[in-house]
């Protein structure tokens, strides 16, 4: 994105031209987050126990728990942060875990990938992003993916699939001798679905059947017919995707949605490779997170340490599991599953660093306010690999701080800014030729070219 500042505060987000992810679109999301730098229920200084505290109060502190566990290799030290793209805030953490081994990272989002994560595990033994183009594809067929109106690439995929939408290219000034076609399976109402020649809406639950069964009337082998039989309509439309899909090898894309089951994922990648898609239209990459995996379960994990109390110092940024993590069947809980607050009363000494204090900040001794990305340095891989650099428009309004400053704080002997951290990371990575050169290009654009 890129951001504009008018008498010194930033005022307005739009796309930035050049970025290959955004192509100069951005989402509502994206514009949404300007608001969240002045947002009047922000967080305006650290707090302890809802009074207030000071960062050097904390870091003596949360060093002086480090150094306590430190001759057990930091056993009892658990950090919980949601999904990372940073090249830098994931060599930092890597960092604080080389020094404390038996420490443990974990990632969480209430709204996440497993299901792609499990699907891509079964198809090809390992963690893969898939990417599509759909300015190639003469056909789509969406399983209850809304790739138009969410997910971190959909600003990307709606030009490219509005370009085989228009009658005429604007760029070539020529007509298509083709327009794209849609066919939009889905359980409740996307723009996908409003936007497709032919959407078919059914419950959440037929969505897999029905996958299954255009894999089977395909000639793709090894997938189970499933249970339940098809209705007259789901039939014809069964039939009419297999033909169409035949039709456009090699120039059609077939697409699951997050929510759908690995299953369901697992038969877009196998009809995907059967119609000779991949490497056409379908693209599988490695994962541009630091470290994926199956956040559901890494959660699990985490509770039951904390219900068994294993943990001694949690360190939480962003993120609010109190209210939005799921309960799992506890050790010790004595009614029911174990919530996320119960476990959490068991943790010696708790801290969260989030934008605004929620009800999970409630429940922590320390409270330290975030840094909004307008205000700070940072990086972040996009869906497609490419590096954006954070660069603030304006100082922090509330002294706030960014990941990278308090691991800084807590790995290094002497605290550096987000600034020297993320200038240092990449430094590191380049240390051959006129770096200088390079970091001031790579400011000037916003990127860091040829990092997909």
């Amino acid at each position: 994105i890129l951001g504009e500042s008018n008498m010194g505060r930033p005022v307005k987000i739009e796309g930035l031209p050049e970025h290959p992810a955004s192509q100069g679109g951005t989402s509502a999301m994206a514009q949404a987050s300007l608001l969240d730098l002045y947002d009047p229920d922000r967080g305006k200084g650290i707090e302890y126990w809802g009074d207030p505290g000071s960062w050097d109060d904390f870091v003596i502190e949360a060093r002086g728990i480090i150094d306590t566990l430190r001759p057990q290799q930091g056993r009892g030290i658990r950090i919980l942060t949601e999904t990372v793209t940073s090249p830098a805030l994931a060599a930092m953490i890597t960092q604080f875990l080389e020094q404390n081994p038996r420490a443990v990272w974990h990632q969480y989002e209430p709204v996440n990938s497993d299901n792609a994560r499990r699907a891509s595990m079964t198809a090809f033994g390992e963690f893969v992003d898939t990417h599509y183009a759909f300015d190639k594809a003469d056909l789509v067929v969406s399983l209850d993916a809304d790739f138009l109106g969410s997910g971190p690439a959909h600003v990307r995929y709606a030009r490219d699939f509005a370009k085989r939408r228009d009658v005429v290219d604007h760029h070539e000034g020529e007509e298509h001798h083709e327009l794209s076609r849609l066919y939009a399976i889905e359980g409740s109402p996307t723009i996908t679905g409003a936007s497709a020649d032919h959407c078919l809406a059914v419950r959440p639950s037929r969505v897999e059947r029905i996958a299954r069964a255009i894999a089977n009337e395909f000639g793709v082998r090894g997938v189970a017919a499933g249970s339940g039989e098809l209705s007259v309509d789901e039939v014809k439309w069964v039939n009419a995707i297999v033909e169409d899909l035949k039709a456009h090898r090699g120039a059609s894309i077939v697409i699951a949605g997050d929510r759908q089951s690995p299953a369901v994922h697992a038969i877009a990648h196998a009809l995907n490779h059967a119609n000779q898609n991949v490497g056409q239209t379908v693209f599988h990459t490695e994962p541009v997170e630091a470290n994926p995996g199956y956040q559901g379960e890494s959660l699990e994990t985490l509770l039951k340490d904390m219900d068994a109390g294993n943990v001694e110092f949690l360190l939480m940024f962003d993120g609010n599991p109190i209210y939005n993590a799921p309960k799992v069947a506890g050790a010790s809980a004595e009614a029911g599953d174990l919530s996320f607050q119960a476990a959490l009363d068991k943790v010696a000494t708790r801290a969260h660093i989030a934008l605004s204090p929620n009800e999970t900040s409630e429940w922590c001794h320390w409270y330290i306010p975030r840094a909004h990305d307008l205000e700070t340095w940072g990086d972040a891989r996009a869906y497609d690999g490419t590096v954006s650099l954070i660069q603030p428009l304006i100082a922090p309004f509330y002294g706030g701080k960014s990941p990278l400053e308090v691991f800084s704080a807590l790995t290094e002997n002497e605290e550096r800014s987000a600034y020297d951290v993320l200038k240092g990371y990449w430094e590191s990575e380049r240390p051959s030729g006129n770096f200088e050169s390079f970091w001031a290009e790579s400011l000037s654009s916003g990127m860091i070219v040829r990092t997909q």
